[in-house]
């Protein structure tokens, strides 16, 4: 199917193809007419073809959605589903249309369970992938502001483009709902819900006696209906993950996997690149949490480093770019917001970098004269500064952005890692 460019064609082609489905004749490398069966929409016909083998398909589907926390998320959930049944899941966060009807192709007929994450690129992309999908379980994580440009600058038009999982799901499907958002808490559903919390006792599954020390969290998951606790140790940082963890259980349990098995799963769960992820290299500290971002998700990683253990001469220092560039006409308000909020918080030293963030930093500064803010457009300006920090492998560097801010790069550059290639 030719649904991008002309070179993805010829590579499939030099792969092994026999034939291709194009609105044009297709050419091969020598520029000879290559085996082509026209079709005046290639892309709608590829869907149309998704939706034939989902309706054939035994599995059950899984869609997760949400502004942030989906990926991971869904990985959780992949431990625990593998745990007891034969599982296909989406690689990383492969999440637009053409992956998912890509995907679809590839349940098999000893697929038990199918785990897709589905993410938004423009008004009415996750109707189209919910409509291919038809999930008998559906995830919704939170409703943020990420990709609020493409909605008229409002939550509620978010909010009803991710409840397209819910109005295409399959007769009879239930869906997960983290009732501590507001709006998922308050919206209607056609299907029954089941909802998770990160402390709600209201909730049917939530979480108690939270311990988070250096990257590790300790606690307890409640059943609400059977009055049942079960001890979970997950090591990754973040009060974030005790909700992604508490919505992995919860679905494991209604497909009707063992408590201990699930807790058992959970536990092999680690984070990895540059999500959410601590690691102490040659004696120095880092949190790296730059794969993307969200105002939640920076409040997430200061709560996260004053959980992380420094040396009483040490300083917390948060590298913190651009968060999203399709924040639309909220851009300013919102890194704004962000700046003020981590005034407070246990940051000792700021770099801010980009246009955007620096917003951040004049917040910061205008509420906490004691903090040390620098602000930057020039990455090798940047890199400078932090390369001072690590020098004394006391302080705990921490790097939250926007993917388009490249902060990955930053660490490559730093560290010799291979983070962002």
């Amino acid at each position: 199917f030719t649904l991008r460019s002309e070179g993805d064609t010829l590579k499939a082609i030099e792969k092994g193809a026999v034939a291709a489905v194009s609105a044009e004749q297709v050419l091969d490398v020598n520029g000879a007419p290559f085996p082509t069966i026209l079709c005046q929409d290639p892309q709608d016909l590829f869907r149309r073809l998704a939706v034939i083998t989902r309706e054939q398909s035994q599995a059950k589907v899984i869609a997760i959605t949400g502004s942030v926390g989906k990926t991971s998320t869904k990985d959780m959930l992949q431990l625990v589903i593998e745990s007891s049944f034969e599982t296909l899941t989406s690689r990383r966060n492969q999440n637009g249309i053409a992956q998912v009807a890509r995907y679809i192709q590839r349940i098999g007929h000893d697929t038990q369970v199918y785990l897709q994450e589905t993410g938004i690129s423009k008004p009415g992309s996750i109707e189209c992938t919910a409509s291919m999908l038809q999930p008998n379980y559906f995830v919704l994580t939170n409703i943020g502001y990420n990709h609020i440009g493409y909605f008229d600058g409002k939550q509620e038009n978010i909010l009803h483009e991710k409840l397209a999982l819910d109005r295409r799901a399959a007769q009879g499907a239930k869906g997960f709902v983290n009732i501590d958002d507001p709006l998922l808490r308050d919206a209607e559903y056609v299907h029954e819900v089941v909802s998770y919390s990160l402390e709600d006792t209201q909730a049917d599954y939530y979480a108690r006696d939270i311990q988070e020390k250096n990257a590790t969290l300790s606690f307890e998951i409640i059943q609400s209906s059977l009055g049942t606790a079960t001890p979970v140790t997950v090591r990754v940082p973040g009060l974030h993950n005790v909700l992604n963890a508490v919505c992995a259980f919860a679905v494991g349990r209604e497909l009707g996997i063992d408590p201990q098995r699930i807790a058992e799963a959970l536990g092999e769960y680690r984070s990895s690149g540059v999500r959410q992820r601590f690691i102490e290299l040659n004696g120095q500290q880092f949190y790296l949490d730059c794969y993307n971002a969200s105002e939640a998700a920076f409040y997430s990683v200061a709560r996260t480093a004053s959980a992380i253990d420094i040396p009483s001469d040490g300083k917390r220092v948060l590298v913190a770019a651009d968060i999203d560039d399709k924040l639309g006409d909220l851009t300013e308000e919102i890194h704004r917001r962000v700046g003020a909020k981590l005034a407070q918080s246990d940051f000792d030293v700021f770099y801010c970098y980009g246009a955007h963030a620096a917003w951040i930093g004049e917040e910061v500064k205008r509420a906490n004269r004691s903090k040390k803010v620098v602000c930057t457009q020039d990455r090798a300006e940047l890199e400078k500064h932090v390369a001072k920090h690590m020098r004394s492998k006391r302080d705990l560097l921490c790097f939250k952005g926007g993917q388009h801010m490249e902060l990955s790069r930053t660490l490559d550059n730093l560290l010799g890692t291979p983070y962002f290639l």
